[in-house]
């Protein structure tokens, strides 16, 4: 089949006319998937859903986190009464009733037990309990097989065991070990074999269990040592293992990488194999001709020399001569977009973290004959679940989209009720659906005209952005008046276009604040961001505005594009959207690629938290913003304590960690999953697990102090060769800012810490002076000062005014860090002026006394680009001219900045900052 030239990743491969000329005529059902009406998909019926906290803790030690990756096999007793084992990877057994209720639950060892990540701090893909099978003999003899990886690289084992509903707890005393396959050990390469242990056993028509094992994690690149294609070793092979031990494993397919789920057709195996983790790499649905037959040569897929179509690889088809083409497949980077929008695709040059999944081929009473002889199959990562229409010989006539889950998909299996359960992990909740349908209702048209979006924030997103109301010039980009501006301290890189942020809450409403980290969102809530670049000539191209709509369910994403007249702009259809960008200002190149992201972009990102509108989050806002909001009446709750800030030592810290937080801790983040999974967080406050670490896909160290050409972490962000680009999604062009900043902070890692660095001391508070006679305003950093100020000033009557903020006294010894804020001297008489202004100062003598009162006041970060850090206020300046001199004041308070201006001061904006 290696020479066969069908292309077939979404292609069908009989026409629908061949089909109904030769098809027979009791296959009515198998016709009408084949010539479905419009729109038809099928529905999700939840049917249980899961808080982590409902499983018990079995393991032993002090409890940890579960990993994110929980779920991984769902099995219904054979015995008719609904009732399933849930197998989490962690090693827990949960028994389930007819209505999925807990009964009970049992624990089986694994390498993501509880305990053993607390131990060893690790977890990772495909280890652990990876799944269970019943015997046929179920009802005598009540046997069942779970497939564990025990310990991280240590290979596989499979167990039988007895079940005893009356002693769950001793269940695995009862264990006798049917098949061990060692890890095989690798002398150059130790630490990149925790993975690709297969998975999800399962017994043949023959009464034989066919046990699956990836390639235990060699990977590709690595032929001599990758073991997929020998004959002397069990890795990278579909097994067919006696039970009883009365005769040896026979190998009965080779040349695969992961195989992790299967199911037979009849005597042929069909199973799923995971391809490498690149776009050109293929997804691959393989069949075992006439598994259960005597074999004498067993058939080779190819891996590690192939992957996919051995005829869209091979030099010549003389090359895949003894090799066996998959049925059916996909590419990583052609992920079905056409016919669902919403699936998670891998963008190019990075990471596709796909894996197929393969599910039962229907035979049952269910779905009217729809699904007749259809192999159900879907994508763990992705989201969609298909069907492909198989001949008896084993081919695929048809193949198409069937419906969307916004998860993780481990598995898809047939209950005794005829129904198809999906088995889904939906960001930290185990969740059983049941596969209904088929729906033959298209989905609806966006709406034209009618009532605007901002009067019933519910209703379904409008087709033109000129019908939303949010902005009453259309298309003059003025917002609604009650529309509220926001700006988070640390922005997300969009290869250099400019934003606009808007909130809108229904009237009436608030955001309820009473946890201080953790906002919720009322129903109806809008939140607009506007993209745009200014050109070099100045003209403008409006690019998209997006819309997050909070709905009874939760959040929707929609986009607007705008048309090349700028006159309106039109929501997009789901799909990502390329455009060709040239003469625009900013830091990207004079032409490039601009990717308007598809609604599955949206939601890989913003669902990953609880109800967090990126960028729109205390740490981000920053104090005075909180305190206006709560002013406002927008929050819910006025906390006391202000919001948490940044962490970081220095301005230099605090903008790496911030950069890191809000363009990657969405997703590197326990919230975001990917925390346990990978052993590191960029969340602002546990950027140090990455320092120093080794990464566990093998890239070698993520940050290391002093050396930012061999951090993994900066290499990604730079977009190195051989690596995968970070962020994954949207930017096409490089952050050579954030690099530029990045570097600078793994630099200064490796110095060691100053201890004149205002870090290491304490703040001294700057008072406010005011003399009325005078009408003059000065700032004093300590009390002495303040005295001194007072004695050479001339007349009395000086007092303070009651505003205040913190700072340092001495500087830093290195930049960039705190300058000096110097008093320019007096002229001419008259008292010293109220302008402050920065100047670098270096200590020249450690523990010499403090620069002269007249020279350096204080010190305290200049701002850039008119804004402070997380963790630091804006100090506003105000001036006056008066007489012969312009008078200056300073305030952290907005108000009264804003109350100056009214008396006639000019506002001269943010001109320093000081820590909170």
């Amino acid at each position: 089949m290696r020479g066969s030239t069908w292309p077939f990743a979404r292609a069908v491969l009989f026409v629908v006319t061949l089909l109904l000329a030769f098809a027979p005529p009791s296959r009515a059902g198998s016709l009408s998937f084949l010539s479905p009406p419009p729109g038809a998909e099928m529905r999700l019926e939840l049917v249980k859903r899961f808080d982590v906290d409902a499983f018990p803790d079995l393991s032993t030690g002090t409890p940890q986190p579960p990993p994110g990756i929980a779920p991984s096999d769902l099995e219904f007793f054979p015995d008719g009464s609904g009732e399933s084992l849930l197998l989490l990877s962690t090693g827990t057994v949960v028994w389930l009733g007819a209505d999925f209720s807990i009964r009970g639950a049992f624990a089986v060892p694994s390498a993501n037990s509880l305990a053993e990540f607390q131990r060893s701090g690790e977890f990772h893909d495909n280890e652990g309990a990876l799944g269970i099978a019943f015997d046929p003999q179920f009802a005598s003899n009540r046997f069942f097989y779970v497939h564990l990886n025990p310990k991280p690289r240590s290979g596989i084992q499979i167990w039988r065991l007895t079940w005893d509903p009356t002693n769950l707890a001793g269940i695995w005393n009862s264990r006798h070990l049917v098949l061990e396959v060692p890890k095989p050990q690798i002398a150059s390469d130790p630490l990149h074999l925790h993975n690709h242990n297969g998975g999800n056993p399962l017994f043949g028509p023959d009464g034989k269990l066919y046990v699956l094992i990836g390639d235990g994690g060699i990977g590709g690149k690595n032929l001599q040592d990758n073991q997929a294609q020998r004959l002397d070793s069990f890795w990278g092979k579909v097994l067919r293992v006696d039970p009883t031990g009365a005769e040896p494993p026979v190998i009965v397919a080779r040349g695969l990488r992961n195989p992790f789920t299967s199911t037979f057709f009849g005597d042929s195996l069909v199973i799923g194999d995971v391809g490498a983790d690149d776009g050109a790499a293929w997804e691959e649905v393989n069949v075992v001709a006439n598994a259960t037959a005597p074999v004498t040569s067993p058939p080779n897929y190819g891996w590690p020399i192939f992957q996919g179509p051995c005829w869209a690889f091979a030099p010549s088809l003389d090359a895949c001569a003894g090799f066996v083409d998959p049925i059916h497949g996909y590419r990583k980077d052609d992920p079905f977009l056409d016919e669902d929008p919403e699936a998670t695709p891998g963008p190019p040059g990075t990471v596709y973290v796909t894996a197929l999944v393969v599910g039962p081929v229907y035979s049952g009473d269910r779905y009217d004959g729809y699904l007749d002889d259809v192999l159900l199959y879907t994508d763990f990562v992705q989201g969609w679940v298909r069907g492909a229409l198989l001949s008896e010989d084993g081919r695929v006539l048809a193949d198409r989209h069937l419906l969307h889950y916004d998860g993780l998909i481990p598995g898809l299996v047939q209950g005794p009720d005829g129904y198809v359960y999906l088995l889904g992990n939906d960001l930290g909740h185990v969740e059983i659906h049941r596969l209904t349908g088929p729906n033959v209702a298209p989905p609806p048209d966006p709406p034209i005209g009618g009532p605007p979006l901002v009067d019933h924030p519910t209703n379904p997103l409008p087709k033109f952005l000129s019908d939303t109301g949010f902005y009453p010039e259309f298309p003059k980009l003025t917002p609604l008046e009650r529309a509220i501006p926001f700006a988070p301290q640390f922005a997300l890189w969009s290869d250099g276009a400019d934003k606009q942020r808007f909130l809108l809450l229904p009237p009436g409403t608030s955001i309820d604040s009473s946890d201080p980290e953790r906002w919720t969102f009322p129903v109806g809530t809008l939140v607009v961001k506007h993209f745009g670049y200014t050109r070099h000539d100045g003209t403008r191209r409006e690019i998209e505005t997006r819309v997050l709509q909070k709905g009874p369910e939760g959040w929707r994403f929609g986009t607007y594009v705008w048309n090349a007249e700028q006159t309106e702009a039109t929501l997009s259809d789901g799909r990502p959207i390329e455009l060709a960008m040239s003469g625009v200002r900013g830091a990207v190149p004079p032409s490039f690629t601009y990717e308007i992201p598809g609604v599955a972009q949206c939601r890989a990102c913003h669902a990953r938290q609880a109800d967090v509108v990126i960028g729109f989050e205390p740490m981000q806002l920053g104090l005075a913003t909180v305190r206006a909001l709560e002013d406002a009446g927008v929050l819910s709750t006025r906390h006391a304590a202000p919001p948490p800030t940044v962490a970081g030592a220095d301005w230099l810290h605090a903008a790496a960690r911030g950069y890191l937080h809000a363009n990657c801790a969405h997703c590197h983040s326990a919230e975001g999953g990917l925390a346990t999974t990978l052993g590191f967080s960029l969340e602002h406050r546990e950027t140090e697990s990455a320092i120093g670490l080794t990464s566990r896909r093998g890239r070698g160290t993520l940050i290391e102090p002093g050396a930012p050409e061999r951090s993994a972490l900066l290499l990604m962000l730079a977009g190195a060769p051989d690596l995968p680009r970070m962020p994954p999604l949207g930017p096409h062009v490089v952050d050579i800012a954030a690099v530029g900043l990045v570097s600078e902070w793994i630099r200064d890692l490796a110095e060691p810490r100053d201890p004149q660095h205002p870090a290491g001391r304490d703040l001294v508070e700057v008072v406010e002076l005011y003399h009325p006679d005078l009408d003059r305003y000065l700032l004093a950093a300590s009390l002495e000062e303040e005295a001194a100020l007072l004695a050479t000033l001339g007349p009395a009557g000086w007092r303070r005014t009651g505003y205040s903020f913190p700072a340092w006294r001495r500087p830093a010894n290195s930049i960039p860090g705190p300058r000096a804020v110097v008093r320019a001297r007096s002229q001419d008489g008259l008292p010293t002026s109220s302008l402050l202004t920065f100047r670098n100062v270096r200590s020249h003598v450690r523990g010499e006394p403090a620069p002269r009162n007249d020279e350096v006041a204080f010190y305290l970060y200049p701002p850039e680009n008119g804004a402070c850090p997380s963790g630091f206020d804006p100090v506003y300046r105000t001036s006056v001219r008066r007489a012969r001199a312009v008078h200056f004041r300073y305030t952290t308070s907005w108000s009264v900045y804003a109350t100056m201006a009214q008396n006639g001061w000019r506002k001269d904006g943010v001109a320093m900052c000081a820590p909170q």
